[in-house]
């Protein structure tokens, strides 16, 4: 029981347990799947055809698409769309939850359908064209997570590998609260409002400004619905039998502030890429929520880090696009 990673949905894709006629390259633990050429404005329900220069998506546009061709999905297997990491870079988001019902809670039957899934952006203007890899579909044949008290035996053996400027961590140096607790590292890139993000043209300083949160004691302030890129302190990868997530606060950090109230933090791309040679710092996307904007200041808590097994042992290798990042990383050309 656990994630399918790159060779098991190969296997699943040529045993017909997984059919999907249009689909984009084979990840490390998903299948990207590509926008059509319409969208559906989730208000009105009304058609849009995106032009093949592409539809700007600013922070107001609400919108809903279908996959290209039909997904089967053989009864057991549990699926979930998420967005691809370069896409969150953008500011983008991309959710199946329009289609829970039948990717996730009727796995007990074989399902032929097409998924609906939803399109929006956290405070930028992004361009969208058709055909674009927008998504990843993960897929799983169950909800196994190791148990917060058990992350620290898998540091001990490797499986679970955390490092910050100290060397590598032991369990007694890093704090479980939730899950194991990531902290917000000192730079962050500012998304400079009303800049047109394009994935073909590249992103670059002009498009976010860096800040060293070191040099605001009390805090650097942002305004409510400003998008930034943040990186945790530490660097985290898994061995291969295992899988990362990392999610919002559960539980609010030890001073008993709740940040949920305030911004949303990696709500669209959850899932790092297994190996050693992943370990790296993550970058987060946030989108500031609170009307009276946020005062963000270094070392503090920025998300709960959690463990999921693979359905069995992975032999995938080939380097992220983003290995051996440093801080907040921007996208990357090529997709």
């Amino acid at each position: 029981m656990g994630i399918l990673a790159h060779e098991h949905l190969e296997q699943a894709l040529a045993a017909g347990l997984v059919g999907l006629d249009q689909h984009g390259s084979i990840g490390p633990l998903s299948i990207d799947v590509c926008l059509g050429d319409e969208l559906i404005d989730s208000t009105t329900r009304r058609p849009i055809r995106i032009p093949p220069d592409g539809l700007i998506v600013g922070p107001q546009d609400s919108y809903l698409w279908e996959f290209p061709t039909e997904l089967s999905l053989a009864a057991g297997l549990i699926g979930e769309v998420v967005t691809r990491s370069s896409y969150a870079r953008l500011g983008m988001a991309v959710s199946s939850e329009p289609s829970k019902s039948v990717l996730e809670l009727s796995l007990h039957e074989d399902r032929d359908f097409r998924p609906l899934c939803t399109l929006e952006t956290f405070g930028t203007m992004a361009r969208v064209r058709p055909g674009e890899p927008l998504g990843q579909l993960v897929l799983r044949t169950g909800y196994e997570q190791v148990p917060v008290e058990q992350l620290g035996a898998l540091m001990a053996k490797g499986d679970l590998v955390v490092a910050d400027d100290r060397g590598l961590l032991c369990a007694e140096q890093v704090s479980f609260n939730g899950g194991l607790e990531l902290t917000m590292d000192r730079h962050i890139r500012v998304y400079r409002a009303g800049m047109l993000l394009d994935p073909l043209q590249g992103v670059g300083d002009d498009d976010f400004f860096l800040v060293d949160l070191t040099r605001h004691p009390e805090g650097y302030w942002l305004g409510q619905d400003s998008f930034f890129l943040s990186s945790s302190r530490q660097a985290v990868a898994t061995s291969n039998k295992y899988v990362i997530s990392v999610t919002p606060f559960t539980s609010p950090p030890a001073d008993g502030h709740d940040p949920r109230k305030d911004r949303k933090t990696h709500p669209n791309a959850p899932y790092h890429a297994f190996g050693h040679a992943a370990l790296r710092p993550l970058t987060f996307e946030n989108h500031v929520l609170c009307p009276d904007g946020i005062r963000v200041t270094d070392r503090g808590k920025q998300a709960e880090l959690h463990v999921h097994p693979l359905i069995s042992p992975s032999a995938y290798s080939t380097p992220s696009r983003y290995q051996g990042q440093e801080g907040p990383t921007m996208m990357r050309q090529g997709r």
